[in-house]
């Protein structure tokens, strides 16, 4: 994945469509710009969004890297 794909992932998640139910809508607004990635991939960079977002919080995190696990 390159950067340009991974910050526009994390641009998506910033504006509010990166819960797991928008991993789906992500990969194909990318693949309408010719870029494809993997629900992995999305899930990697979402875990990298909640650790940047969350520094101190190891809990939520624990519990929103369950949540993405348990909905995936």
């Amino acid at each position: 994945m390159t950067e340009e794909t991974k910050q526009f992932i994390l641009e998506e998640f910033e504006t509010g469509n990166g819960s797991v139910e928008h991993y789906d809508e992500i990969r194909i607004l990318l693949k309408t710009q010719g870029t494809t990635v993997t629900r992995d991939e999305i899930k990697e960079v979402h875990k990298e969004f909640l650790e940047a977002k969350y520094p101190n919080r190891e809990e939520d995190i624990a519990a929103a890297h369950a949540a993405i696990e348990a909905e995936i």
